[in-house]
């Protein structure tokens, strides 16, 4: 699907986004659930990120979120007809992921209903702040997934 990614069959495709997205996702469930202290939790998250990207980015292009799939596909690709098949087994994989880190955090944890707004938010300035860092981040990704600013051909560079 994109430059610098060995793509052999669409199974190894499914099973890299698939074990990508499951690893980040596990990250991001226990660093929120254990620790409440920002810098850890972003540490953490951000470390199962680089992890997961450096096993599998060569593989897929390590996407593990179905709104990357989608921008990149719509935005980046040029031969977007050739490229369909191969960005819905990516988000079937990555939505399958995400149901299997919720299915380990789950089984660990056990069913507890878990807090996911204090009780004195600001709802507006979060709002603000997930689109401006969405933004942020999906003009990294594509600076670094574009073939004319990652200066090496194994996708290394986004981890």
């Amino acid at each position: 699907m994109e430059p610098g990614t060995i793509q052999n069959n669409k199974r190894s495709l499914f099973a890299a986004e698939f074990f990508g997205t499951l690893f980040l996702l596990t990250a991001v469930f226990f660093s929120s659930w254990f620790h409440h202290q920002p810098l850890t939790v972003g540490i953490g998250i951000s470390s199962g990120l680089v992890i997961a990207i450096t096993a599998f980015g060569r593989y897929s292009g390590a996407h593990f979120n179905p709104a990357v799939t989608l921008s990149y596909y719509l935005f980046v690709q040029n031969e977007k007809r050739k490229h369909l098949n191969t960005a819905l087994v990516m988000i079937a994989a990555q939505f399958t992921g995400g149901l299997g880190g919720g299915l380990i955090l789950a089984i660990i944890i056990g069913l507890k209903q878990p807090v996911l707004l204090p009780k004195e938010s600001n709802m507006f300035g979060a709002f603000v702040n997930e689109t401006f860092f969405t933004f942020m981040f999906f003009t990294f990704i594509f600076c670094v997934k574009s073939s004319k600013h990652n200066f090496t051909t194994d996708s290394f560079v986004g981890g």
